[in-house]
């Protein structure tokens, strides 16, 4: 019974820290989004497997995001449209599809 409890304290501060790694890189690539000049930006997306990307996106449900704790509200505050379509130009061929999957988790 300790033992289970401690595995569960153990399970939620990983959980907390996970939800605040994640939320400090979702802060550095939206100011490298925000970022007039695109070649950081283009860089990092140039070394991502698209078809990697949506299988993983498509992992995820709803509840796994609520479970991060994001603040949907402020990504979309932060996000316009032309940044969107930067990235999804960025992304190649599979841009819109992988923009439309992430526009998904946020509303």
């Amino acid at each position: 019974m300790v033992k289970n409890l401690l595995n569960q304290k153990i399970s939620k501060l990983w959980e907390k820290m996970d939800s605040k790694i994640l939320n400090s890189k979702l802060n550095k690539y939206l100011e490298i989004l925000q970022n007039p000049d695109t070649s950081e930006l283009e860089k990092k997306i140039k070394s991502i497997d698209t078809n990697d990307l949506i299988k993983k996106i498509d992992e995820f449900d709803k509840s796994k995001i609520d479970e991060l704790d994001l603040d949907k509200q402020e990504i979309q505050e932060k996000i316009s449209k032309v940044d969107l379509k930067k990235v999804s130009s960025l992304l190649g061929d599979k841009g819109d599809e992988i923009i439309s999957k992430l526009q998904k988790f946020l509303t």
